[in-house]
């Protein structure tokens, strides 16, 4: 399961910026536009995380896709 981390994040920093790569790219649609995930729907693929301009997105299986 991924986390947001709405601190780093480039949509929290500037009303102006909107960035939603991590929205676009998911295939299962698990991120809200509030940028909220859903465990339901995630599927852990790790899409959102290496597309993420600010490394705001993490989980605990994002070593174990990437390595």
């Amino acid at each position: 399961m991924i986390t947001i981390w709405h601190e780093r994040c480039l949509n929290t920093h500037s009303q102006e910026i909107k960035c939603n790569i991590c929205r676009q790219q998911c295939p299962t649609q698990a991120i809200s536009p509030t940028l909220v995930p859903d465990a339901s729907r995630c599927m852990d693929c790790g899409l959102c995380l290496s597309t993420c301009p600010a490394e705001a997105i993490g989980g605990d299986y994002s070593r174990l896709v990437f390595e």
